[in-house]
């Protein structure tokens, strides 16, 4: 990561969403689906967002890109404040800001050719007009490894992979600084995913691009980034550089995604321990108090339930150089790793149904 000012920087960023309330009772509170996230991204950089599904890693990365409402906070992109603007000056810095989205076949209009889709973008923001707009689409087809005779079909005419390939176009047609890749490869087959992170990557150097990259796949994040943060019910609970999280996470709920990564060796595989979390992920419309994690934290019952747990919401704070955890016992959490004492799933036992005579 170099010297220069982040070309992303998030502070104290609330998102909420309101709930309808039932007649004559009273209305619930709002879900908070990002909490206070404090963020930074470098130029150049390729930051990875990890955490289960529903801890809000797709709600902050479209509040990033304005995409959708945030009810207050800082998001400042090349040292423009975001929040507050709307309109012409708003989409005029959009240009240097895209997504590509989870879904390669919901991301595309059914109705609009290929062609037609990656013209929008450059007519909407007047990047190129009459036969400039043809050439440029046919320059972003052949960028992503696709053939430009083909921008005449349809999106229903494609593979996913290709669709996904077609999606990334769109994205670069505008020339963009930063991509928000929202799991951009969890829709795709093993193989299919593996050429599209190769495209990702080969784009991000050959044009130096900045991607926010959120996935739930570790392994992915750990090929595709420099830096990640664990998310966890609306708040990045821990942060750093990959080696430092991956190989020395302060966090209990790191510890426990970890331990899910399957290792390619059956031998190492048998005797790896397997951190198994009870429980949900609670609501977040009813967070619960002091840290939100210690209802499902292994650590926490290891520790006798300290009150401080279920007291005092810790915040992020430094365990290494540019390594930072949201737990009040991090070194006890880290040692309980090293020491192998952490708690190991049981093998599940097999359920034989009977099949019903048809």
């Amino acid at each position: 990561m170099n010297s220069d000012p982040p070309l992303l920087e998030i502070a104290r960023l609330r998102v909420l969403f309101p709930v309808k309330g039932r007649l004559f009772r009273a209305k619930p509170p709002p879900i908070a689906a990002v909490d206070g996230v404090d963020l930074t991204v470098g130029r150049g950089e390729c930051f990875g967002l990890v955490g289960e599904s529903g801890c809000g890693k797709t709600t902050l990365g479209r509040a990033a890109l304005r995409l959708s409402p945030v009810t207050s906070g800082s998001i400042r992109f090349g040292g423009t404040e975001l929040v507050g603007l709307e309109g012409a000056v708003l989409r005029r810095i959009r240009r240097g800001m895209q997504m590509i989205f989870q879904d390669p076949y919901a991301s595309l209009d059914p109705k609009m050719t290929v062609g037609e889709s990656l013209a929008e973008p450059i007519t909407t923001h007047d990047v190129a007009r009459g036969p400039a707009v043809a050439e440029l689409i046919d320059e972003m087809l052949r960028l992503v490894g696709l053939d430009p005779a083909r921008k005449h079909q349809y999106p229903h005419e494609f593979s996913g992979g290709q669709r996904q390939r077609i999606g990334i176009a769109r994205a670069l047609t505008l020339r963009p600084d930063f991509l928000v890749c929202d799991e951009a490869t969890s829709a795709l087959d093993v193989s299919i995913r593996a050429q599209v992170l190769n495209l990702l990557a080969d784009l991000r150097r050959r044009y130096g691009l900045t991607y926010l990259f959120i996935s739930h796949d570790l392994g992915v994040v750990r090929h595709m980034s420099d830096r990640i943060g664990v998310m966890y019910l609306g708040r990045i609970v821990e942060t750093g550089p990959v080696d430092a999280v991956f190989g020395r996470a302060a966090h209990p709920y790191t510890h426990a995604l970890l331990s899910a990564v399957p290792v390619p060796d059956p031998a190492v595989e048998r005797t790896r321990r397997r951190i198994v979390l009870a429980g949900d992920i609670p609501s977040a419309a009813a967070v619960p108090a002091g840290c939100r994690f210690h209802t499902r934290c292994w650590l926490f019952e290891q520790l006798g339930r300290p009150s401080r747990c279920r007291q005092d919401d810790p915040i992020l704070t430094p365990v290494d150089t540019a390594h930072s955890a949201a737990c009040h016992f991090a070194a006890e959490a880290s040692a309980a790793r090293m020491a192998g004492v952490a708690p190991t799933t049981r093998r599940p036992r097999t359920v034989r149904v009977r099949a019903e005579p048809v």
